[in-house]
């Protein structure tokens, strides 16, 4: 089977090509001309090559964005014919003029799935990919009246916005409801930035996000938000913890009993942080948390000890 996978939707081409190599063996190539992607495919071709049988994906490839030369277009449609395994080409960009894509649509064994970015109004068609989205790829549980609401907040442009605002909050909160979305992702300032910027020791960063926060009379004493630090500083000292042990995406994500297509954005959120830091973080929390809890220590006072660090 061959896969065409296009768009501006990066986000959305990323998840759709997570879940084709989900239970598959693939191999990854960036290649940007036809004739590379040709000597791939026929290396594979032999009998005594032990990768003769693995799938593969072509990321980021130009090659539907330009003009071809007939020699390579014929030579290209052959080599794919004569392929038993599953071939995954991937482009931001598609020339539906170009000669390559109009002979590929007429391969059989060809699928073509584009994903657009979508526009402000197409909430309805942004509702209907993101329900089904977090059932493939999380176990996030929220309703549907929810979801279209908190689209009908943010807008729908942004997809992987969406998406990573709505896993984010349920690390805290799951089943997931518009209350607990509205509380952190429609104010002025971004409390999972900040928890980013104080687990990865980025000082001015985490000053100037906590200054937005002191603003909110509301956060003064938001002991809710200081279990979402803990719950997140926990997940990204597993994250690192694991991944220094070279465990997998699904081992990684059965210790933390999520799915693993939401172990992707906690290995690249945390792909700056330092074990040691993070583990210092959490001891003090613990130390504010029960000076906060018996009047000692102020919520926001804390929050800057943190930052301070």
């Amino acid at each position: 089977m061959i896969y065409l996978i296009y768009g501006e939707d990066r986000f959305r081409r990323q998840l759709r090509l997570k879940e084709l190599g989900n239970d598959e063996d693939f191999k990854i190539h960036d290649a940007s001309k036809l004739e590379d992607i040709c000597s791939i495919l026929n290396q594979g071709n032999s009998l005594f090559d032990s990768n003769n049988k693995q799938n593969l994906i072509f990321k980021n490839l130009s090659i539907f964005a330009e003009k071809q030369e007939d020699k390579y277009i014929k030579f290209f449609l052959e080599t794919i014919s004569n392929q038993s395994k599953t071939i995954v080409l991937e482009a931001e960009s598609v020339k539906a003029t170009t000669k390559l894509f109009k002979e590929l649509k007429q391969v059989k064994e060809c699928k073509i799935e584009q994903f657009k970015k979508f526009k402000s109004w197409e909430q309805k068609e942004c509702l209907q990919w993101l329900s089904q989205a977090l059932k493939d790829n999380s176990d996030i549980k929220v309703s549907t009246p929810d979801l279209r609401e908190f689209i009908d907040y943010i807008g729908c442009e942004d997809s992987a916005h969406l998406y990573k605002e709505i896993e984010r909050v349920a690390f805290i909160h799951n089943p997931l409801k518009i209350s607990h979305l509205k509380e952190y992702c429609l104010s002025n300032y971004d409390v999972f930035e900040f928890i980013k910027y104080l687990a990865s020791n980025q000082q001015v960063k985490a000053i100037n996000e906590l200054q937005k926060i002191k603003k909110d009379k509301l956060q003064e004493n938001n002991l809710g938000l200081l279990s979402l630090l803990q719950s997140n500083l926990d997940t990204f000292k597993t994250v690192l913890l694991l991944s220094q042990e070279k465990f997998s995406d699904d081992q990684i994500a059965s210790v933390l009993n999520i799915k693993s297509g939401r172990v992707y954005h906690l290995k690249k959120d945390s792909r700056n942080m330092n074990l040691v830091h993070i583990e210092k973080l959490l001891e003090k929390l613990l130390d504010y948390e029960l000076r906060i809890k018996t009047g000692s220590l102020k919520f926001l006072d804390a929050l800057s000890l943190l930052v301070h660090a």
